[in-house]
């Protein structure tokens, strides 16, 4: 999931939901429901385009 590790409230709310900052991609990860009941399907990355 797209975003900067530097969005403190996004961080949070994504660090509650179980999610985790995966710094060699520069990504959050996160599971698809949870994304969906966070409300940021838009910040969707697709991991093969992402590489």
């Amino acid at each position: 999931m797209r975003g900067d590790y530097s969005e403190h409230d996004l961080r949070e709310r994504v660090k509650l939901a179980g999610g985790w900052w995966d710094a060699g991609k520069k990504v959050w990860r996160l599971g698809f429901g949870k994304v969906l009941e966070l409300g940021l399907e838009r910040r969707l990355v697709d991991e093969e385009l992402s590489l």
